[in-house]
């Protein structure tokens, strides 16, 4: 039952991942924060219309982001029992908190004006 507990948490960690991945592919390399802000919130934030019309977009971001923080938090105490090095705990951990920054930094740049934008 345990090792199918660990299984199980650990697909989810990997759908997670792959999910913010997903959203995040059609960003513009270099894929900084400002190539994230303009796909995900405008390019001239000073346009409300567009900033507003990509909410739904932030919005899939915020709640990937939870997911995937959620699923990291789940599987920590398993990291070894699910087959992750150290180094991939350390690079896992190291992207979840790269995609909560990011979603801070969206956020801010949105002027948490949308009401998903406040609830992340």
């Amino acid at each position: 039952m345990v090792k199918d507990q660990v299984k199980g948490n650990r697909s989810a960690l990997e759908t997670a991942a792959e999910a913010i991945r997903e959203l995040c592919e059609p960003v513009s390399p270099p894929k900084r924060t400002l190539d994230y802000q303009n796909y995900f919130c405008a390019r001239n934030l000073d346009n409300k219309e567009v900033v507003e019309r990509n909410e739904a977009r932030r919005a899939a971001f915020y709640e990937a982001v939870v997911e995937y923080a959620r699923a990291f938090s789940v599987i920590w105490d398993e990291l070894e029992a699910a087959r992750h090095s150290p180094r991939e705990a350390a690079s896992i951990e190291k992207e979840v908190s790269y995609f909560q920054d990011l979603g801070e930094e969206l956020k801010r740049a949105a002027g948490g004006s949308v009401a998903q934008d406040t609830a992340y």
